[in-house]
């Protein structure tokens, strides 16, 4: 009891006789307790326990820091793991999670047994043949796959159980044109189904072994039929039940090592990073060449792709950025210990002095602090992970229910991911131990040990009073430090989330302007947005024309094109329907110009192209008249005939429109070379070949009427009726018909209601709705202000522990001073506007700090950028000299240099002063209402308020 008393009496220990007195009480208490409770352990705990029990506000001071250090340091390593987690996941998705994938009846089948062993598990695919509608046939079978091997990922729904059942690849329900959901049925050649699944698109779209992959890789291109390079394709339908067989592809993982040598060797070509990256492998077994889908290795490769880039130098960017915000959270964490224990300390030195005045040693000191230095890192670290853990989990949620992430956490046992990523359990444990550790080791060793002096105290001027009242320069520091780096990490938080929403380009004009990664604004060079132009749906496909010889484009001879006729459009209410045929030509009967005139080439070009023409095609090369490129427009009759209030001249006649008895001219700039009534020849030319014309169209029509355009009118329309920057041709898709152009169909649709029921199935449209892109513009700003914001939080939380703390600590530590300048006649309102003065240049230094710190930031990245561009164009120019080895070591230096620097996120174009201020604002008017509230400590009582801080000093 008396050395309790003794603790918060403030007595002046120098009296000699007193001191004598005093000190034998006061050994022979404590010692005597602790005698009966376990010797110097027990007097150690005793007064650690009685120090911490009347000053319960530092202690929860102290742990706030170390828990939100150790939690920082958990969530984010977790959401590393997380993030690796889920891009392994969606490259299973895409690829399928096996090791090695073998497709029966090709001569490899004994490969299964040579790679198997009692580790293996397997799966199977079984192909009983092909479904569809017409001509959209894709392979359909069933599934035998236990342990997930073939990981094919569902947009809704199941798969299937019975043979009545069915799951398909969005991407087929796309070509089929069918917009049903699970629950449906859908009939397809071979009957009706219930639709129970609907595979992710992503499946079909990359998954080795699509014929839809291939479809898309090579749409378009004239020799797409003799590109699909494999006779054994992965099914994109799924039904239940079992059938026969055509042919099964048996899935392997935890294979033995697979050496090429033992069933062939790829081609001398192939490089051992294709090979180790699971591609489709030409492989030569048993003397005969076979294709092995060869994933051996993979899912290793990956995983040190992912984590450590090509040359175990990289990190990927989303790893960098959480490392950095973690790196910024652990700096400012060991100053706002410091500045806690600071003040700990400072509130316990007439304790500590007086307790070594009576005999305790520096030995005893330095136990006892060590042993409250680690019983604090335990609570602190149990804490935090568990505060962590928690958080981690609710970003998780919140990201899988409300913006369409994969429901996964960085809690996982696979040994793919554990072995090459850091674990976050063991990062918090240390990391708390180490921040708490030196902070006790800086503040308390070199503060707490020493037996001070009592020294005779002159007497100071008001001035010096006063500047000693705001002047805690130790503390000023910390706080300046802590609010720099807080200024600093929201900064850098808020440039990453700006730049993963969209990318910065440079227009023809040399502008820099930023276009969003998800936008409503589509369209050549975005002339139109949906949410402005009250578009709710928008479909389009891929142009047909894909040739060019000259100026002339050629398309593609074929029976039919993705898109939909006149008939359809008819149906479909308030929608405007649009095409282009870029292939067509103009001719007038005089020899008027016309624009740009038709070339073919030089005269080997043309002499070339002749010659692979058929005797059609060689018609065009042969005549006398003069041609001109001019892209033909199509649009629905109700959108034809709403351009009537532009016509200049002539009229629109519907029929005779749609018969090819007419055509319009659009102009959107002057007046067109080309008058009402004029006759016209146009023109169309397709391919087969590729190498020549093979089928030519020329047909004699005349000028219904001349429609100019103005500047301001309905984006939507002008953009559905005009091509080009001059003018262009316009008919319906039966006027394109009767004047024979190929290709002619609609192929781009504007709706404004949903009209995806009323599509027939064959169409191949890619809808875009409005709702959608609003959806993932939501999904993609959420999804950043879920993961950077509460890390950015929680940061900065660290540091206002340290700062606000730093506001507080100055007027109690100062509380005497103060108090004595209140007793002279001091108002506090003067000293208040003084400690708020005070205070408010830390934000003014932070902020300055910050931001020059940032635009250092932007100046090394943009520095990066620009060397990692010029080492990529001697890349090029090493390839065109043909010096591969020289151009592998410069292309990989670019690389290393851009995932180093985080070149990617283009931060130098942000203008970093906005933020800035933003946050200097914020931290101005926060800094204030601190220090108001810190005063309110002190009342109208100002004798209590000079016994309380001379009690403190």
């Amino acid at each position: 009891t008396l050395l309790e008393n003794l603790s918060d009496s403030g007595m002046n220990m120098s009296s000699g006789i007193g001191l004598a007195a005093i000190s034998a009480a006061a050994v022979a208490v404590p010692y005597g307790l602790n005698k009966a409770s376990g010797g110097i352990a027990g007097e150690l705990l005793f007064i650690t326990r009685k120090y911490w029990a009347r000053h319960k506000k530092s202690l929860a001071a102290l742990l706030f820091s170390g828990v939100l250090l150790c939690a920082v340091v958990c969530c984010a390593f977790l959401m590393i793991r997380q993030e690796q987690r889920r891009w392994f996941e969606n490259y299973y998705d895409t690829h399928g999670k096996y090791t090695l994938a073998v497709p029966t009846n090709t001569g490899l089948d004994d490969v299964v047994g040579l790679v198997s062993s009692d580790e293996t598990i397997r799966g199977e695919i079984s192909v009983t043949g092909t479904e569809g509608i017409g001509k959209y046939q894709y392979h359909i079978g069933t599934i035998d796959d236990p342990h997930d091997l073939a990981h094919i990922p569902l947009e809704a729904g199941r798969m299937p159980e019975t043979a009545n059942e069915i799951a398909i690849d969005r991407g087929v329900l796309k070509k089929f044109g069918y917009f049903g959901n699970v629950g449906d049925d859908i009939a397809l050649d071979g009957g009706t189904y219930r639709l129970v699944g609907i595979i992710d698109e992503k499946y079909g779209m990359y998954h080795s072994g699509s014929l839809l992959m291939e479809q898309r890789l090579y749409e378009g291109q004239l020799y797409a039929d003799e590109k699909y390079g494999s006779t054994r394709y992965m099914p994109l339908m799924f039904t239940g039940g079992s059938s026969e067989a055509e042919y099964k592809w048996i899935m392997l993982d935890k294979i033995t090592d697979l050496k090429p040598k033992r069933i062939g060797a790829p081609n001398d070509e192939m490089s051992e990073y294709l090979r180790a990256g699971g591609v489709k492998l030409d492989i030569v077994y048993k003397d005969a060449p076979v294709q092995l889908w060869d994933f051996y290795n993979c899912k290793p490769a990956i995983a040190k792709m992912y984590l450590v880039g090509y040359d175990n130098v990289e990190l990927s960017s989303k790893t960098r950025t959480l490392l950095v915000l973690t790196a910024i959270s652990v700096i400012i964490a060991v100053l706002s210990v410091i500045a806690t224990l600071r003040n700990v300390f400072a509130e316990r030195e007439n304790s500590m002095v007086m307790l070594r005045r009576i005999g305790l040693s520096k030995q005893r000191m330095r136990i006892m602090y060590l042993s409250e230095c680690l019983i604090l890192i335990a609570v602190q670290t149990v804490i935090g992970i568990g505060i962590g853990s928690a958080a981690h989990l609710t970003i998780t949620k919140i990201q899988s229910a409300l913006i369409d992430k994969l429901d996964v956490t960085g809690f996982t046992l696979d040994p793919l991911i554990t072995d090459n990523s850091l674990d976050p359990f063991v990062l918090a444990v240390i990391s708390s131990a180490s921040v708490l550790g030196a902070g006790y080791l800086i503040v308390g060793c070199f503060n707490g040990m020493k037996v001070h002096r009592a020294k005779k105290k002159k007497a100071g001027s008001l001035r010096a009073c006063i500047s000693r009242v705001v002047r805690s320069r130790a503390v000023t520091v910390i706080q300046t430090a802590a609010l720099t780096l807080i200024c600093f990490g929201t900064l850098f938080g808020y440039m990453l989330y700006h730049n993963t929403t969209g990318d910065y380009y440079t227009d023809a004009n040399g502008e820099v302007r930023f276009v969003e990664n998800v936008t409503t604004n589509f369209g050549t060079a975005y002339q139109f947005d949906l949410e402005e132009d009250n578009i709710k749906e928008y479909y389009r496909t891929t142009s047909s024309p894909d040739l060019t010889v000259g100026n002339l484009k050629l398309v593609k001879v074929q029976d039919s094109y993705s898109g939909i006729d006149d008939i359809t459009a008819d149906t479909l209410g308030d929608t405007i329907s649009s095409g282009r045929l870029s292939q067509t030509f103009i001719s007038a009967n005089d020899s008027r110009e016309l624009g740009n005139k038709l070339i073919f080439g030089t005269a080997e070009e043309i002499k070339f192209f002749r010659d692979n023409s058929s005797d059609e095609g060689k018609a065009l090369f042969d005549t006398d008249k003069t041609y001109y490129s001019c892209a033909t427009v199509l649009a629905d009759i109700g959108t034809v005939n709403s351009l009537s209030q532009y016509v200049v001249s002539g009229e629109i006649h519907p029929e005779k429109l749609s018969s090819g008895e007419e055509i319009l001219i659009v102009s959107k700039s002057g007046e067109a070379p080309i008058s009402a009534g004029d006759s016209l020849t146009v023109g169309s030319a397709a391919t087969s070949n590729g190498f020549g014309v093979e089928k030519l169209s020329l047909s004699d029509t005349r000028i219904g009427a001349v429609i100019q355009l103005p500047k301001e009118m309905d984006r939507i329309l002008k953009y559905a009726v005009s091509e080009g920057n001059s003018f262009n041709l316009l008919t319906t898709v039966n006027g394109a018909k009767g004047l024979g152009l190929h290709a002619a169909i609609y192929t781009e649709l504007f709706a404004r209601d949903a009209i995806g029921s009323k599509l027939p199935t064959g169409s191949d449209l890619e809808v875009i709705s409005l709702e959608q892109q609003r959806h993932e513009i939501f999904v993609r700003n959420a999804e950043q202000y879920v993961s950077m914001g509460l890390l950015v939080m929680l940061m900065s939380l660290l540091g206002f522990a340290a700062y606000f703390n730093g506001i507080g600590m100055k007027i109690r530590l100062k509380e005497y001073q103060i108090s004595v300048m209140r007793a002279i006649g001091s108002p506090v309102k003067k000293l208040r506007r003084k400690m708020t003065l005070d205070s408010i240049r830390i934000p003014v230094t932070a902020a300055s700090g910050a931001y020059a710190m940032m635009r250092l930031t932007q100046l090394v990245m943009q520095t990066a950028y620009n060397k990692a561009g010029a080492l990529r164009e001697q890349a090029n120019k090493l390839f065109e000299e043909g010096d591969l080895s020289q151009f592998d070591v410069v292309l990989n230096k670019s690389q290393i240099m851009e995932q180093q620097f985080m070149t990617g996120t283009q931060m130098w174009y942000v203008n970093a002063f906005i933020p800035t201020l933003t946050v200097f604002v914020v931290m101005c008017i926060v800094t204030i209402l601190l220090t108001r509230r810190s005063f309110k400590m002190f009342t109208p009582d100002i004798a209590g308020a000079l016994a309380k801080g001379r009690k403190r000093r």
